[in-house]
């Protein structure tokens, strides 16, 4: 099964933050993503965003991108409890535990590094990055 989870909730502690990837070593997944929370217009996490002036209807829409590693230097941070440096450190913990899988599963599986290849070359020839920063 795939599996999301989101991190970066307003009080979400750094114990907790672990807690979650425990669980995901702890329970083996093999397929899952970790994102930060991202407050999108007609949400109440939209409306906690405005209550705390992170966004508003004219900011750059830039900033609601889902992928951290390439937004980090600017996506909107709720954590009351985290600084965007602390939550950016434990978002790679998850990004490290997903890669290791990979490894590990691909190591065990050999044949599916033909597989791998053809979706490297693929993502190259469509132009998208090979890996998610």
């Amino acid at each position: 099964p795939n599996t999301s989870f989101i991190i970066g909730s307003p009080n979400e502690s750094k114990k907790e933050i672990l807690e979650t990837l425990n669980f995901i070593k702890f329970y083996k997944l093999t397929h899952f993503n970790v994102y930060t929370i991202t407050p999108f217009p007609g949400t109440p996490v939209w409306e906690y965003a405005k209550s705390r002036n992170l966004v508003s209807e004219h900011m750059n829409w830039d900033y609601l991108a889902l992928n951290f590693t390439e937004n980090y230097k600017h996506a909107i941070i709720l954590s009351e409890k985290l600084s965007r440096k602390q939550l950016y450190k434990l978002y790679l913990l998850f990004r490290k535990q997903k890669y290791r899988v990979l490894i590990t599963n691909t190591l065990n599986k050999p044949l599916t590094i033909p597989l791998i290849l053809f979706k490297a070359l693929k993502r190259i020839i469509l132009g998208v990055p090979l890996i998610d920063r």
